[in-house]
């Protein structure tokens, strides 16, 4: 009976295995005394309003807020956010940033938050047609500062790399031919231009999808790895109950395909 044994050996090692690797939210909201956690991101149509609505300020709120904890939205620029979650831990979590980060002492969420999708304006002609990523070899690309949107590199080129710290100023900046081409997200790009009475008819608009994923990011203190440990296993629950698909179907975003075939709807 000695195969019985270790069998019954292997399986209870087995079963016992299992039931450690299982996360428990609740267990994890145990270890954190404190419940009012602290977020912040820059308003972004239909991501982080400031009325604390948005995919990003609803998906927070799926995450946390069944596990008792009181959730702040702070509206801040993205460089002030940043700086505020990873040099001060004064925030806890930061939304919508890429594995490629220039910040430090940070860590990312096992899933992703959204496919990474660009925009590029330019005057016609400027940027040559492309399948899948845009040549801007020669060109002075203007950007935000401290978002690093498109690398210089084998992707995208050698380019100049201007940068400032407003959308508008980059408009203006392209309207007076000081930069070739402004990147960023198309939704940030049409409101300002909207803001600013600037009609993009002038110029050629080209969206495209980056091959990247934007995640939530969070401090690394060890006070927070439960919050780290709590989004992930949430995530992974509210997809399964479709809770997920709800939420983006509603915001109108694409639910990045990690997301996707958790919510067992992968094609």
């Amino acid at each position: 009976m000695k195969w019985f044994s270790l069998f019954l050996g292997l399986f209870c090692f087995s079963a016992f295995a299992s039931a450690s690797e299982t996360i428990s939210p609740d267990a994890e909201a145990a270890k954190i005394k404190r419940k009012s956690l602290n977020f912040a991101a820059p308003v972004w149509a239909g991501y982080t309003y400031n009325n604390g609505t948005g995919l990003y300020w609803d998906l927070l709120k799926e995450v946390y807020e069944p596990l008792g904890f009181t959730l702040n939205f702070k509206s801040l620029p993205w460089n002030r956010s940043m700086k505020l979650m990873t040099e001060y831990r004064t925030v806890d979590g930061v939304p919508g940033e890429g594995l490629d980060s220039d910040y430090e002492h940070l860590v990312f969420s096992k899933y992703p938050l959204e496919p990474e999708y660009l925009a590029l304006v330019y005057s016609p002609g400027v940027v040559a047609s492309f399948e899948r990523y845009p040549s801007l070899s020669g060109k002075v690309v203007g950007m935000r500062a401290g978002y690093n949107l498109v690398p210089e590199g084998e992707r995208y080129g050698e380019f100049q790399l201007k940068e400032f710290t407003s959308l508008q100023k980059g408009m203006q900046l392209l309207k007076a031919g000081a930069i070739d081409v402004l990147v960023d997200e198309f939704s940030e790009i049409d409101t300002i231009a909207g803001e600013n009475n600037i009609s993009l008819d002038q110029f050629e608009v080209t969206e495209f999808e980056t091959g990247d994923y934007y995640y939530m990011s969070f401090n690394d203190s060890p006070a927070n790895k439960p919050l780290v440990t709590i989004f992930d296993a949430r995530m992974e629950t509210l997809a399964k109950e479709g809770v997920l698909e709800e939420l983006y179907a509603h915001w109108m975003v694409d639910m990045p395909e990690p997301l996707v075939a958790l919510s067992g709807n992968s094609k």
